[in-house]
């Protein structure tokens, strides 16, 4: 058992911040972990606009295999997602970019060179892909899509949609368990 030391930070007589210190042991692997707007309701470069409720009848089966690419390419997965969320400004996602551990000997040379461009701000956009069904209905000229089979998730160079991007990432620690 690790001994954990309860600091606070006192301002002014008040506390602003409590945090633990402990030590652990040995340090498994980091993950690197994104999160942001993989689409919004925008009018994207192509002159669509995605309904976040399009992506609702999809989700249960794209959860089965959560696939996140580089640049919409089969032959560069790149990660996971861990989490998707409908709300009104969009899907939201959270994903786990692949990072190899210290025993392995897999090649992750497509995820360590997009968490490379995505810690340097170069790479930032984030774009949905289908490869079935989409639905949609035309209003004031443009089309507002009503369903989208959502196929993967991919981390691009230049999304359709300005605004779907990712808006934080960082590395977190995992103990190996014991």
């Amino acid at each position: 058992m690790h001994k954990a030391i309860l600091r606070k930070e006192i301002e002014n007589g008040d506390i602003i911040r409590d945090f633990f210190l402990c030590k652990i042991s040995e340090v498994k692997s980091i993950q690197r972990i994104i999160r942001g707007w993989a689409s919004t309701p925008h009018i994207d470069r192509y002159g669509d606009r995605i309904n976040p409720e399009a992506f609702r009848g999809g989700i249960g089966i794209y959860m089965k295999n959560p696939i996140l690419l580089l640049n919409h390419d089969p032959d560069k997965p790149i990660g996971k997602i861990l989490k998707l969320e409908i709300k009104d400004q969009g899907l939201y996602i959270e994903a786990l970019i692949a990072k190899k551990d210290k025993d392995e000997k897999i090649d992750f040379t497509w995820a360590d060179y997009a968490w490379s461009l995505i810690k340097r701000g170069i790479l930032n956009g984030l774009s949905v892909c289908t490869h079935k069904d989409i639905k949609f209905k035309s209003l004031n000229g443009e089309r507002e899509i009503i369903y989208w089979d959502l196929a993967e998730i991919s981390v691009v160079t230049i999304p359709a949609n300005p605004h779907a991007i990712i808006e934080s990432f960082k590395e977190i620690s995992v103990k190996e368990a014991k």
